[in-house]
């Protein structure tokens, strides 16, 4: 906020604070101040070049589907923090790393591209693409898609984002067109992965539901790095923190609404954990009781 009141571009490399700030963020804002540096927003402001707002059909994020892309639910339960910090295409900081392992930046990604764009929930898709070349999609009303690709490298977004709207020479290495690929598209499990849909809900709820969202995943992923829930109860305690949260669903004034927001779903995340936790422990003392909990807790 203190960097919007100078009146400068603002190069957003954060998406949570504009995902928690909703429409405070917004208002504090000029028309194109902020410019992402998100690879797939970056994409889709360069995609949107291609014609004028009115004949724009909709907005397709790509996402590599994480380390485990193709896993069943049952699969997912014996997930280790190891095995979720290790991104196929992209290197990364362990909590956005987990993140893309729970799909929930995905989720993220599907609220800043509504703020930024201003495009209706029901008009942003998302596809799994594994090779991460294409980063994002715009489809026109005539039925053409313009694609931005390039290799996964965040030189490019960077770049784009201190100079825009100018592109930097040599910014980054171009696709190689002469060496044979593929490139594949696949729907997204959101039976598995029911992260990016729990977003969607959140940001058509309006009011603080993001900074809800976000925050509890926040205590929710540090709790499974931390080996005290499993990888499924992540998703799962941010979907019972935002089914109580209807009071949030109002437009905050002030900053201390959303922080308030984000103190309160804070607290009742902690208060999911502790409860799963405290079923674990209970659970090792019982023969058999260890496999009623398994799709929410870290087996011991």
């Amino acid at each position: 906020m203190a960097a919007l009141k100078t009146g400068a571009r603002l190069a957003l490399a954060n998406k949570e604070s504009l995902v928690a700030g909703g429409s405070l963020v917004l208002r504090a804002a000029r028309p194109g101040q902020i410019v992402p540096v998100d690879s797939e927003h970056s994409a889709l402001a360069q995609c949107l070049r291609g014609g004028t707002p009115d004949e724009v059909a909709k907005l397709v994020l790509t996402a590599s589907g994480g380390p485990f892309r193709g896993w069943s639910a049952a699969d997912l339960e014996h997930v280790t923090p190891e095995q979720a910090g290790a991104h196929p295409t992209w290197s990364m900081g362990p909590m956005n790393t987990l993140n893309s392992a729970s799909l929930v930046n995905k989720g993220l990604e599907v609220i800043e591209t509504h703020l930024l764009f201003g495009i209706p929930y029901d008009r942003i898709d998302v596809v799994v693409h594994p090779q991460s070349i294409i980063h994002s999609m715009v489809t026109f009303i005539d039925g053409s898609t313009i694609a931005q690709a390039s290799p996964p490298d965040m030189k490019l977004p960077i770049s784009l984002a201190l100079g825009w709207p100018r592109r930097v020479s040599g910014a980054a290495a171009a696709c190689d067109f002469h060496t044979a690929s593929s490139w594949e598209f696949e729907p997204l499990d959101t039976d598995v992965f029911p992260a990016v849909e729990l977003a969607r809900q959140a940001g058509v709820a309006g009011g603080c539901m993001t900074a809800v969202y976000n925050a509890a995943n926040e205590e929710a992923a540090a709790a499974f790095l931390a080996g005290r829930i499993g990888f499924p109860a992540i998703v799962g305690i941010i979907a019972d923190v935002l089914h109580a949260a209807d009071q949030w669903a109002v437009e905050p004034a002030t900053v201390d609404d959303v922080l308030d927001a984000q103190r309160w779903a804070r607290e009742r995340a902690q208060r999911a954990v502790s409860g799963m936790a405290s079923v674990a422990i209970a659970s090792t003392a019982k023969p058999g009781a260890a496999g009623r909990h398994a799709s929410t807790l870290e087996r011991s």
